[in-house]
């Protein structure tokens, strides 16, 4: 399917219901990604003959003829089977669940034993996510795949991704996935990935990355992530284990035994209000940081002293002084910071 858009042919017959043949990315995909980025567009319409589309703000007929082929979203159509196509990937997925918030999908390995524990956590999890976070793009969905005994680890895709079906995807094994401490530790992190990339409708991540091509790695804000979501869910258990795991934590970025947790993203988190410092510094990058004209795509990464004046902001006060603390301090983070207090002069804090 493109990302939640669905086929109808014949539009003009009266009666027409829709269909369940999916809309294929390699039919037209150039039209559903047209029609995901033109505001207002609810369904477009796609001509075999010219090869033409056109975006659509309804899914009435239109005076279009029947040989056009009419797409019009629906968040309710959720694919029984998934056929993965990317990386290495290749299996063919069975959906095990879905509700409004979730599309759950395993290989055939996966033990169905763990489907109402994944599901209910991942539920919550994808519910807790958008009520702070924003939009995500037209699906309210998040599809979750499992794979046990094969490819390790796990990635994430996104709603304007055509690699994934314009879907907001974590895809992970090597499992098993039974319900036990620090489980949904890999899922979680993945979910962090949708946030920084996704959330309030943007693209792309102005930190993510390693000096001097980003700012917090791969994994750096999801551990602060991970913490307050667990947290906001309840399981306090898993809260304190993963905080525990973050405090003695430490990399060699931006300098040598840096401990990012213990002395940067904790006491930020805290000082500005637990959950609202994180949300309030991924709306603060949406509204002020540069994006490429006329879209939601960020047109570059932030540099040291954005990262703090941006952070600062989100906190509501100034956090330099505990950026000396964690990362040290040199002229030219100065001069970045000071630049981006003139840049983003409407980011305020005390």
């Amino acid at each position: 399917m493109c990302g939640g858009f669905i086929r109808k042919d014949d539009w003009d017959i009266p009666g027409n219901d829709i269909l369940s043949s999916p809309v294929q990315v390699s039919d037209y995909a150039s039209c559903c990604v047209k029609c995901q980025t033109t505001s207002g567009c609810k369904a477009f319409a796609y001509s075999p003959s010219t090869k033409e589309c056109w975006p659509k703000t309804s899914t009435g007929n239109g005076g279009f003829s029947r040989s056009d082929r009419i797409s019009g979203f629906d968040d309710d159509v959720v694919g029984a089977t998934w056929k993965e196509h990317w990386f290495e990937h290749n299996q063919l997925l069975t959906r095990v669940y879905y509700d409004n918030d979730l599309a759950l999908y395993y290989d055939d390995d996966v033990a169905h034993s763990t489907v109402p524990y994944i599901s209910r956590y991942l539920s919550d999890a994808w519910r807790y996510v958008k009520r702070n976070y924003g939009s995500f793009g037209p699906d309210g969905r998040l599809y979750a795949i499992f794979h046990t005994g094969k490819y390790s680890g796990g990635h994430p895709s996104y709603y304007y991704s055509a690699s994934h079906d314009f879907k907001n995807v974590i895809d992970q094994g090597a499992g098993p996935w039974f319900e036990q401490l620090g489980s949904m530790d890999i899922p979680t992190h993945e979910i962090f990935h949708i946030v920084e990339m996704a959330s309030f409708n943007t693209q792309g991540s102005p930190g993510f990355g390693n000096p001097p091509n980003g700012i917090w790695g791969d994994s750096k804000m999801a551990e602060i992530f991970g913490y307050d979501l667990y947290k906001g869910l309840g399981l306090t258990a898993e809260a304190e284990r993963a905080k525990s795991l973050s405090l003695a934590n430490s990399d060699n970025f931006p300098r040598p035994n840096t401990y990012w947790f213990r002395d940067w993203l904790y006491p930020w988190y805290t000082r500005g209000g637990e959950t609202k410092t994180l949300v309030n510094f991924f709306r603060l990058l949406a509204q002020y940081f540069p994006k490429h004209p006329g879209t939601n795509h960020y047109a570059r990464s932030m540099n040291w002293g954005e990262f703090i004046h941006f952070s600062s902001g989100a906190a509501g006060t100034n956090m330099k002084n505990q950026a000396i603390i964690a990362f040290g301090w040199t002229s030219e983070m100065e001069n970045q910071f000071n630049k981006a207090r003139s840049d983003f002069a409407s980011i305020i804090y005390i």
